[in-house]
């Protein structure tokens, strides 16, 4: 069911380190899913977009709230930059 979705969905374990990736990830990044895992999730965007990934990602946490919507640069497998 998560691999039909139109939107990138992910784990990340207390380290911020991928531990799932739906399908959907490859076609937005160009990153083979299994290669991802346990990668830093911010590695995957620009530095300049780094710090407000890992305040949400901790907003997150502190929440009880299970969804959140951010707009930042996704690092492309090919070098090119991604509104996601």
């Amino acid at each position: 069911m998560l691999n039909s979705l139109g939107e990138a969905v992910f784990r990340l374990n207390n380290d911020n380190q991928i531990t799932f990736l739906n399908n959907y990830w490859k076609e937005i990044s160009g990153h083979d899913t299994r290669e991802c895992m346990l990668k830093e999730i911010e590695s995957f965007f620009l530095e300049e977009d780094a710090e407000a990934i890992i305040a949400n990602i901790l907003n997150l946490k502190s929440v009880a709230s299970q969804r959140s919507f951010i707009e930042v640069k996704l690092k492309h497998a090919k070098g090119k930059l991604r509104w996601v």
